[in-house]
């Protein structure tokens, strides 16, 4: 019902937001009304890991390896829950003190059972979040070049308000690319197609990485 309205450029934004915020908040209410607990997310992406139905995108456990040891910040917003993405890091053994992140958030009772849901986060309003919440915000902002990874335009608001001297826009288009192609390669600085691997990233990070540590990059 909601999916083909997210990713239809032809239908107007205002209609695709309202729709976006009935779509993620009649999502809450039936997790909550269905009995979601802290419990349940824990064996949820235990059998999703188990199953091999949830796994991260190629390359991209080197690419974490690599912030973490080089103690790059990394921010992930996610309109999924907040909860789900820490468990999966967390059962990964990738969850590290660089990496933050920013979505869905339940409130749990006493007993760890979701009681209601904090605002709202989906695809097109993650300009409204900011890393002021976080307790490496400060750090961030002594951060001046920023490289942004998404698979939305509406990811592109992600950046917004941060005071960034240089940034780099890297797109992942997967689905219905005739029709959204044109209107990635004017956002983004790079577009890669097909739920395409982590090469290109890894390679930019790895010379970034490379260039600051022989003093020829900010």
């Amino acid at each position: 019902q909601y999916h083909p309205i997210e990713i239809d450029p032809k239908i107007p934004m205002n209609e695709r937001v309202e729709k976006m915020v009935e779509w993620w908040k009649a999502h809450m209410d039936l997790l909550i009304e269905c009995g979601l607990d802290k419990t349940t997310i824990k064996k949820c992406i235990e059998d999703t890991i188990s199953e091999d139905t949830l796994c991260f995108r190629e390359g991209v456990e080197d690419f974490l390896s690599r912030l973490k040891r080089e103690n790059v910040p990394l921010v992930i917003i996610t309109s999924s829950l907040g909860d789900l993405i820490d468990e999966f890091l967390s059962q990964q053994n990738k969850k590290s003190d660089n990496v933050h992140v920013i979505g869905n958030r339940f409130n749990f009772d006493s007993k760890g059972k979701a009681i209601n849901i904090e605002k709202i986060v989906h695809i097109f309003n993650k300009n409204e979040f900011s890393t002021e919440g976080l307790g490496v915000h400060n750090k961030l902002l002594e951060r001046k070049n920023v490289i942004l990874l998404g698979d939305h335009l509406g990811d592109l608001g992600m950046v917004d308000g941060f005071p960034y001297d240089d940034l780099i826009k890297i797109g992942f288009l997967n689905e219905n690319i005739q029709g959204n192609l044109e209107g990635y390669k004017e956002a983004y600085d790079v577009v890669i197609l097909n739920d395409g691997n982590f090469d290109f990233v890894n390679k930019l990070t790895k010379e970034l990485i490379s260039k600051k540590q022989w003093g020829t990059a900010p």
